[in-house]
């Protein structure tokens, strides 16, 4: 197997095994499925070989994007991935870039299936994470987008499931923009080579089918949740009095104000946008 320095300013830990889970929605497929997969940071292609092997078996129209910021890692999964017979009938393409910079839409990924997943450096996860719901919007309608499936820093994982009364700006994000989000695995730093510090997650999430001007309207409300965030021992009516003080906040809201932010709902803090939006608008 090829061999490289593990470079720590990329964030590298790299898997010993390959969790069957990442296959489990993609097989549900129909065989004449156009799969289209996006791998960020395949490093050794720990993730990349088992799932082309696995992959192979079912569907013949196969489009592999292999997203990495490394040269060396990507010329070593690159040599990987040419000694298995299976990738014969799979049109690989090798994207040396930061992931953060990349647009689907020059994937030019038009049909079919799309399969997202990555073991994402810990670093700039939150950021991959918005970049993914952020890119999910420009694709088009038509295309089948399968649940996102991302290793990550269980701890931040955690906070992106976070609930009232212990929520957290980052997990109505989550909401916002995701049917639904839960932990399949936990991976503990031995899993990795070389070992993190801290225990991971295999983070499975289910974005809501949306395009550009739906995610673009629901960034505004992200960004005014965030804003209520930013005093969080303090009562809602802090933040807005600070943020917000050009807002005459009516009466059937005051209840929530009198909360502290990790306590709302995202259906109130999404009230709460609406009444300030109509507030503003009169």
């Amino acid at each position: 197997m090829p061999s490289f320095n593990y470079k720590k300013k990329f964030g590298q830990h790299f898997l010993r095994f390959f969790p069957a889970e990442l296959t489990d929605d993609v097989l549900q497929l129909s065989e004449e499925t156009e799969l289209h997969i996006v791998e960020i940071g395949p490093g050794n292609g720990a993730l990349t070989i088992p799932l082309l092997q696995e992959l192979t078996k079912k569907f013949t129209n196969i489009t592999y994007h292999c997203v990495d910021i490394d040269s060396e890692a990507l010329s070593a999964v690159k040599e990987r991935i040419s000694e298995v017979s299976e990738a014969m009938t799979v049109k690989v393409e090798y994207h040396l870039q930061d992931v953060l910079t990349v647009m689907l839409q020059d994937f030019h990924i038009e049909n079919g299936a799309l399969l997202l997943l990555g073991s994402l450096p810990y670093n700039i996860s939150k950021q991959i994470i918005s970049w993914t719901f952020r890119e999910l919007s420009t694709l088009d309608r038509n295309i089948t987008i399968l649940p996102v499936n991302y290793i990550i820093q269980k701890e931040v994982a955690d906070v992106y499931l976070s609930t009232p009364p212990d929520a957290d700006f980052l997990s109505h994000t989550m909401r916002l923009f995701a049917d639904r989000a839960e932990n399949l695995r936990i991976l503990p730093p031995g899993a990795f080579v070389p070992p993190p510090k801290v225990t991971s997650a295999l983070l499975h999430i289910v974005p809501k089918k949306l395009g550009q001007k739906e995610h673009e309207e629901i960034e505004k409300v992200g960004q005014f949740i965030k804003k209520c965030f930013n005093f969080p021992r303090k009562k809602l009516a802090f933040a807005l009095s600070k943020h917000f003080s050009h807002v005459k906040w009516p009466e059937n809201v005051e209840e929530v104000m009198q909360k502290r932010p990790q306590e709302v709902t995202t259906d109130e803090f999404l009230e709460l946008f609406r009444v300030m939006i109509t507030t503003i608008a009169q």
